[in-house]
C-alpha cells in the first residue's frame, strides 16, 4: 500500500498504515496542516482535509531520503491531478 495509493481511494485506514506512530506530517500552506504530530491525528487531520474534495489522483516526487538506523526522513513534491474542490453547501 501507498500513501499516493491511500489518498487516491480516500481510505483513512490504508493512509494512517503508511505512518508510524509517533510520525510528524507537514503540509505547508496549508494552516491547520502546517504541523501534524502522531498518527492519530494525522488520520483526523487527513480524513477533514479529504472531505474537501469531491475527487483526487495524488502523485510525487521524491526529493530527498535520508535513513539513519531505523528512522527514515524524506521530502516529497506533490502533484495532483483531477483535482476538484467541493463547494461547501449555504
Amino acid at each position: 500500500m501507498s500513501y499516493g495509493d491511500a489518498v487516491t481511494r480516500k481510505d483513512a485506514q490504508a493512509q494512517g498504515r503508511t505512518s508510524v506512530e509517533n510520525a510528524i506530517w507537514r503540509v505547508p500552506g496549508f494552516p491547520a496542516l502546517e504541523l501534524t504530530e502522531g498518527r492519530e491525528a494525522i488520520v483526523k487531520n487527513w480524513s477533514g482535509a479529504m472531505q474537501g474534495f469531491k475527487q483526487i489522483v495524488f502523485t510525487a516526487t521524491h526529493g530527498s531520503l535520508a535513513v539513519d538506523g531505523d528512522i527514515a526522513s524524506g521530502v516529497t513534491t506533490p502533484r495532483n491531478g483531477g483535482l476538484t474542490w467541493k463547494t461547501p453547501k449555504a
